[in-house]
């Protein structure tokens, strides 16, 4: 069998289990009203319904609302699937071709090192079945994660060489067009 949970981490990092969410409305928390939180999602094997062995963490930064809820939308869903349809089956040599100004890849969030060993604390302390490979795969992510930041910017710059070197300017979406 498999499990998940759900956690906020907050600024001070405090660590908030979060019921799962139902049709993508997270419960609210009044005392985290409109404050940034990481979201980690733990999915995990079970045995006996007790976590044993951890498989996949996630990441995500949210901003809870004035009720201390959060609420996943469409666009934030079409956000955050971004950069898998920009990039996943482009080379610099397909990118730099478009007419179009080069996308500039969205960061990824990452947890910081004080937010990591918060979790990591969390664990040992609620879940210690998982320790063992449990903080190996927090870390395989976090280093997964800047890998994909640092493929997904080369690629474009890449891109951007490949342009100026046939003589297109290379203008992003952030930029603006000349007159």
């Amino acid at each position: 069998m498999s499990g998940t949970r759900f956690l906020f981490i907050t600024k001070d990092l405090q660590i908030y289990k979060v019921p799962m969410p139902r049709n993508y409305i997270y419960k609210a928390i009044p005392s985290l009203h409109n404050q940034d939180v990481l979201k980690v999602i733990l999915h995990y094997e079970t045995e006996n319904r007790k976590p044993s062995k951890l498989v996949l963490v996630s990441f995500q930064r949210l901003t809870l609302d004035h009720n201390g809820q959060y609420e996943l939308t469409n666009d934030e869903i079409r956000e955050g699937s971004r950069n898998f349809i920009e990039f996943a089956y482009h080379t610099p040599e397909s990118l730099s071709e478009t007419d179009q100004p080069l996308p500039i890849p969205t960061p990824v969030a990452l947890p910081t090192q004080l937010e990591k060993d918060c979790l990591k604390a969390y664990i040992k302390k609620n879940m210690p079945q998982l320790v063992g490979a449990g903080f190996y795969i927090i870390e395989r992510e976090v280093e997964s994660r800047k890998k994909i930041n640092l493929e997904h910017k080369n690629l474009v710059l890449n891109a951007s060489k490949l342009r100026r070197k046939k003589g297109i300017k290379a203008y992003t979406q952030s930029a603006s067009l000349p007159s």
